[in-house]
């Protein structure tokens, strides 16, 4: 797993994730967005366009993100959810029991069945 340092884009920090986030990669995860938060942006934006996958212990550290983000007034989204973490996120709710806004990897328009979210459509949880 990487995460790239958040550039601080109109007072919304993008955090970029990519390869996995699982048991072994989690704690990291968990330790740079809480920093994040510690510095009080306005938003949180968290590019998954590159994470290859999640598990479950991934998936709870981003919703204890979300839920602190919450707790400080502000929103955690995810930008370029794959299909098997948005399937996680549908399935699974995180422990925190926060919402997680995430938004889903755009779709080519030749293959997207209309009335589905595609780029610019915010799924909410």
């Amino acid at each position: 797993m990487t995460i790239t340092d958040p550039p601080l884009v109109d007072e919304i920090v993008v955090v970029t994730v990519t390869g996995e986030v699982d048991i072994s990669t989690a704690g990291l995860l968990r330790d740079q967005l809480a920093d994040v938060l510690a510095t009080q942006p306005g938003a949180v934006l968290v590019d998954v366009t590159r994470l290859d996958f999640c598990d479950l212990s991934g998936l709870d550290a981003l919703g204890e993100a979300a839920s602190a983000a919450a707790s400080a007034g502000l929103e955690l989204t995810l930008q370029g959810c794959s299909p098997q973490l948005a399937w996680l996120l549908d399935t699974f709710a995180p422990r925190s029991g926060a919402p997680l806004a995430h938004l889903p990897r755009p779709v080519p328009a030749a293959r997207q069945a209309p009335g589905t979210p595609g780029a610019g459509d915010v799924v909410r949880r």
